[in-house]
């Protein structure tokens, strides 16, 4: 078995999917042959054995090109997010990531070019496809109502925490990364994406409702989507940090606010969870499946109960959580020991 995997998401600030599948990519090389493809060069090491492939950044090209890859280089499975090549030559296996269906029930969140993208090529993928993974029962059930022709080709394969993140896990509180050297005290910590779904504005007006005036909120991934006006010096928005400085946020935040309308998973979860830091997050049905004994859930949409809940839970000392490690479900060892076996039965 020789699998080639299309990491061309690495460096691109992709949020969730790039850490998908560079945690895919550096577990799987532990398990079988593998190759890469890459538009840069990534910032952490691959095994010597893992051979690269960079090829121009366009995707149309990307597509073209990894089938012929495929052939000459002698890979016998293709693994990758949503899409697959043009054309499958003859003997070779595709395997295909389907992280959730969200651009179905909420389309007016994505962009024209990502509508068009999930309306034309990802149906060809699903068809192409020999498996289609997806992160959560939730994810199949959706997946299965939506395209009832591939439902036969669904596997469920959770996600994990990201190693960086655990091996960063011990930074002392008085030593932060230079890049967030400025934070201090209490705070809560956010998550934003390219996608509105994470609904960060209504995080910043029931943050903003608090009168606790000594908490902050800490918003990670940039101001994309964030549209409030009520932005007050307690608030800070960093860019994309590292996996170090994330590491640090998670351990010493009071808690983690994920108040997404959609998930297929909610890898933010989980890696908080594995910092022993609680959760506030909206009540949707995935997050319930991954997560349900962690979780304060409130109801979506709900601006009056997610700002008592700050309230309730910024007035109080930090309830660190035991996680025993040992045997929490999700880690990208076991993740990946799961597509391979997958593989072996196409």
């Amino acid at each position: 078995m020789r699998i080639l995997v299309d990491s061309h998401t690495i460096g691109q600030n992709e949020g969730g999917i790039e850490r998908y599948i560079k945690n895919v990519l550096i577990s799987l090389e532990k398990i079988v042959p593998i190759g890469a493809v890459l538009y840069k060069k990534p910032t952490f090491p691959l095994k010597k054995s893992t051979k690269t492939y960079y090829v121009y950044p366009n995707d149309f090209f990307r597509l073209f090109i990894i089938p012929f890859i495929l052939i000459f280089q002698g890979y016998d499975t293709y693994f990758s997010n949503y899409t697959t090549p043009f054309f499958k030559p003859r003997g070779k296996k595709y395997i295909i990531t389907l992280h959730d269906v969200s651009y179905i029930p909420q389309k007016k969140l994505f962009s024209l070019r990502d509508r068009l993208l999930f309306l034309t090529i990802l149906p060809y993928s699903l068809a192409l496809a020999d498996i289609i993974i997806v992160p959560s029962n939730f994810v199949r059930r959706e997946a299965s109502k939506w395209y009832p022709q591939h439902a036969h080709k669904i596997r469920v394969v959770y996600e994990g925490v990201d190693t960086d993140i655990l091996a960063c896990k011990e930074i002392p509180k008085d030593r932060p990364p230079r890049m967030i050297i400025n934070i201090q005290g209490l705070y809560f910590l956010c998550i934003n994406s390219k996608n509105q779904r994470k609904n960060i504005d209504l995080i910043v007006q029931a943050f903003h409702r608090l009168t606790n005036k000594h908490i902050k909120l800490i918003i990670v991934g940039g101001r994309r989507n964030i549209t409030s006006r009520i932005i007050d010096k307690r608030i800070r928005i960093l860019p994309y940090v590292n996996d170090h400085a994330l590491a640090y946020l998670y351990k010493n935040a009071h808690a983690l606010i994920y108040y997404s309308s959609y998930e297929g998973f909610g890898l933010p979860v989980i890696e908080s969870i594995a910092n022993s830091t609680p959760v506030i997050a909206s009540d949707i049905p995935s997050l319930r499946e991954i997560a349900k004994k962690y979780i304060t859930f409130v109801p979506l949409n709900n601006l009056a109960a997610l700002s008592e809940i700050l309230r309730i839970t910024a007035s109080k000392t930090k309830e660190k959580m035991v996680v025993d490690l040992n045997h929490f479900p999700y880690s990208w060892k076991r993740t990946a020991k799961k597509i391979v076996e997958i593989v072996d039965t196409v």
